[in-house]
This record gives structure tokens, sequence and C-alpha cells, in this order.
């Protein structure tokens, strides 16, 4: 399947091993409670036991009400609503009360299937074309089609053969229950890569008795990941039709374990999380409880000394501190990127072997060598725009962001607005690959959230 837009994919040092390495349940988890924009309220006191799936929290969103189950029995030691995590201290010996009851894909009705995924916190798993995030809840939204993603080309997030290597058949059982949630006739379009890898062929020969699944092989470049993205090829090459089909979108971590709580009863509470980039002295996959400190496993893998620690990849992810962070609901990696420790002398004569670029600057891309020199300079201060086309070239969605940037710059949103702004994905390619090092993603995001507030205010005045 080809991709509608350009994209680009950085070649950097620290790519995670398949290897997984189980982390045992530390002591002490920390839960926070605002996952995906959605802020959730505590259901418990302090000093209150819960056990595995019961609702730590709630939150009531358009069509219904979401739980954030825990995820081990254990005791709530700080249930403040003022505050945005919560600390659950775990049982060892605690009893497994609470899962759900097990379902049968082929008997399970729909209001049963959303109501478990509802109350088991994988509700939000899902994205939807109808309302560009969560689906709603009420059964008022039926998706003729659901995409099931398993490529990642950002680096470095819990690659896509890991999680199916780790968990096949939870991976089935949760294809297997799609068509609960679909309209009559839907389809289910699985993304994986190459056609011959080994994993994706076993996936071949399993599915293929499932009329309603479609697998489609894209190029791994990023950000194929991005459903926007997926929705637009699937429409272009006909699997997709009409432009007003709702359609859902789920990665691969969520569909293992949406097998895993309808299928067994089992509520999310574990995450492959991985440990990568160039900052990264281990890089591997780790299976993690959800709510584990960083600092209880990530210390000894990658020293936090002289280096930021970016969660989620290396484009998109947002710097943490590691020694506070927890592993969340919906985390599935860690990027290390070190700082500046010596400068190079006389770079500009040395062929950059170890060094990759969107430009044609370096040797690296022609001995297929991955950057092992990219830190958290800026190699440069912020400079004018010099319209070398750059975030064009590489922009997914065939956008001008030089235009955008110059009506922003100029006080002009409704140009910015006729440009593309809104049909901008935020994937930060353009800012990635930017000479003159302008902050173009952000900048898009504050006008964005600018022109809302002023068409909110002019709707209130009418």
């Amino acid at each position: 399947m080809k991709l509608p837009g350009l994209g680009f994919t950085p070649w950097v040092s620290g790519r995670p091993s398949r290897e997984v390495q189980e982390v045992p349940v530390p002591p002490l988890l920390r839960v926070r409670l605002l996952r995906k924009g959605i802020q959730y309220t505590p259901l418990l006191k302090s000093g209150q036991s819960v056990g595995v799936g019961e609702p730590l929290a709630h939150a009531v969103v358009d069509g219904g009400t979401i739980a954030l189950p825990s995820p081990v029995p254990g005791r709530v030691l700080d249930a403040n609503p003022e505050n945005s995590y919560l600390s659950l201290e775990a049982d060892s010996d605690g009893s497994a009360a609470g899962v759900f009851e097990p379902l049968k894909s082929q008997y399970a009705t729909p209001d049963q299937t959303r109501n478990i995924l509802a109350r088991g916190g994988m509700w939000p798993a899902f994205w939807s074309s109808a309302t560009r995030g969560m689906p709603v809840i009420d059964g008022s939204e039926i998706p003729k089609t659901v995409i099931v993603n398993f490529v990642i080309a950002e680096p470095f997030h819990a690659r896509g053969r890991v999680v199916l290597t780790h968990s096949w058949e939870n991976m089935i059982e949760g294809i297997r229950f799609l068509p609960r949630l679909m309209d009559d006739y839907g389809k289910v379009e699985v993304i994986v890569t190459a056609v011959r890898d080994p994993v994706a062929l076993k996936m071949y020969r399993e599915l293929s008795g499932f009329a309603w699944v479609r697998i489609h092989p894209v190029p791994l470049r990023y950000p194929v990941e991005d459903p926007r993205i997926l929705l637009k090829a699937l429409r272009k090459n006909g699997s997709i039709p009409g432009s007003d089909t709702v359609v859902w979108a789920i990665d691969a971590q969520g569909i293992v374990q949406l097998g895993d709580l309808l299928s067994k009863g089992s509520p999310p509470a574990r995450r492959l999380v991985t440990l990568g980039g160039p900052g990264a002295k281990d890089p591997k996959h780790y299976s993690v409880c959800i709510g584990t400190p960083l600092k209880e496993f990530a210390v000894t893998a990658a020293p936090p000394e002289k280096q930021a620690v970016l969660n989620s990849g290396l484009l998109k992810g947002e710097p943490v501190d590691l020694t506070e962070a927890a592993v969340q609901y919906d985390d599935d990696g860690y990027f290390f990127l070190p700082e500046v420790v010596n400068r190079q002398v006389i770079s500009f004569l040395r062929p950059g072997f170890n060094r990759t670029s969107a430009f044609p600057a370096f040797a690296g891309p022609a001995i297929h060598h991955a950057d092992s020199h990219i830190t958290v300079s800026l190699r440069g201060e912020v400079r004018p725009c010099i319209s070398c086309g750059m975030c064009e070239k590489v922009c997914p969605v065939r956008i001008m962001p030089q235009v955008i940037h110059r009506y922003i710059y100029r006080d002009m949103p409704e140009e910015a607005v006729k440009a593309g702004l809104e049909i901008c994905i935020d994937c930060n390619l353009c800012t990635f690959v930017c000479p003159s090092k302008i902050e173009l993603q952000r900048q898009f995001v504050e006008a964005r959230e600018q022109i809302i507030t002023e068409r909110l205010e002019a709707v209130s005045e009418a």
C-alpha cells in the first residue's frame, strides 16, 4: 500500500534488541489521573484496598463513563483529586478479585463488549475518524472499518514484531472480537511491514480464514503509524469507500490488551516499553507493570546524567524527569538523548560517517551507518526561514509549512488555515529537518489553539 505523502525516518543509534526483560512489580506504583487529555476522578479514599481490575478512578465522557482499573491488588495511599497521580501500594499476596468475566467472541453482544472495554480501561485505546479522538461509547457511533496497525517507524517505540511474538494468542483473540464493535459486513484492515517478514507470513496464514480481515504491507517510513495517514492511504486504494465512512484504529499493544481483557477477563496490567536512543546503555524491551516508576529499572539501563529523557520517540517525545516519571497505560517507549559533552573540532572537514541528515551533508547514509552523534544540541541558533523547502519535502500531508509559518508570523490566521494549518497532523518532521531551527510544529499548535479560542469567543458573543 502506497502512502499519500513522503515522510522521513531518522536513522539513529540505540535501536532496542528483540529481547524482552520482565521487570518485577515494585512495592509502590504511581498511576496518572490524566490520560489522553481526559482527567479522571479518584473513586477510592486513602487507605482503601483495591483488587485487580477494580476502578481506581473514572471519567464521564461523551456517551458514558470510562474507568481507570487497578493493575494490581493493593492499597491506595494518596487519593487527593487535586493531585495528578494516585499512589498505590502493591500487595504481592493480594487476591485477584475484580477480574472481569471472560467472553466468547462468537456469542458476545456489542453492548457487553463496549461495557467491558469501558470498565476495563481499554476504550481510550481506540481512535475514531468521526471524533478525531476517542469514539463515543453508547453505541451511536459504529465503525464500518477498524484499522489494526502493527507498524511504528518513529525511533524508538515497542516494535510491533516484538509485541506479536510476546503475545500472539491475545492478538488473534482481539481481532476476533472486533466484529462485535463494527457494522454488518465491516472490514478489519491489518497494517504490517514487509510481506515476506516471518511474523507477517504467520499472520497471513492464521488470519486467512477470516473473510473480513485484509492485510496491507506498508513502507517503514514515519509517520505511517498515524491513523490519519493510514486512513487516507486506505481510501485512496479503494479499501475504504466514501469520505464519510466511520473508521476506528487501534495499535499493536491495544489489540493485544483488548484480546486479553475480553477473552480472559484480565484488565491491562503491564506495558511493553523500550529504552532506546544514543544515550541508552543497554537498549532493549521491558515488560513493566503500569505505574512502575522509571527509576526502578531505567537508571541502570540508561544513566540519567548529562542526557534528556523523552516519553515516546525522538520526534514527538516530551521531556520527563527520570526520577519522577512512571509507566502509564499508553506508554510504549523512552528515548534517551545525550547532552553535548565534547564539541567536534573542525567538524566541517569531517565526512560524517557517524552522522545522518535529511540533507545530503554526511557520509553516514552512504555506508548505511546510524547516527550515533545526535544530541540535545540545536547545532546553531534560531534563524529566519530561508525558504529551502525541506519542510515541504518531508511533510506527509503535503502542506507547505514554510508558507503557514509566514502567515502566522504576520498574524494572518485565516490565510494560515487556508494554507492547511488545520490539516497538520503534528508529526514534528518540519521542525526536525528545519536548518533554521524554527519550532514550526509548536507554532502551529499555538496558532490552532488561538483560532479555536477566538471562534468560541465569537460564538458566545453572538
